[in-house]
């Protein structure tokens, strides 16, 4: 069972019903930003149940090239909008890099939560 796709998937239709793009495809985000990237969960335990118990670090990433006031607006009101949606318990600001592109970096906040 592939179980860190499946719960990407949802977390995915999740953002997607509030409005915010996301994608678990690291091809699409410079096509689609704002949006955020959903990579593999870090698997840190198992439930009675037999799942496990992930930690997510999503990449909420601007659309904007540099990291200039106007993506730090972009990314306050985006950041917040995820946060409704999933239990952000921190958001930190990183430079996200395309490095198989040679497209540089974008501004862009890491969103870790656990759960699911």
């Amino acid at each position: 069972m592939a179980w860190g796709v499946e719960a990407a998937e949802a977390i995915k239709a999740e953002l997607e019903d509030a409005g915010i793009v996301a994608t678990l495809d690291v091809t699409e985000v410079l096509g689609s930003a704002p949006c955020v990237l959903i990579p593999p969960p870090r698997w840190d335990d198992w439930q009675a149940d037999g799942s496990p118990m992930f930690t997510w670090r999503l990449i909420a990433v601007s659309s904007q090239d540099v990291g200039n006031l106007d993506a730090w607006r972009e990314l306050d009101d985006f950041v917040t909008a995820v946060s409704l949606v999933l239990p952000v318990e921190l958001a930190e600001p990183i430079a996200y890099a395309f490095p198989a592109t040679g497209s540089g970096s974008r501004p862009a906040y890491a969103l870790t939560f656990s759960g699911r």
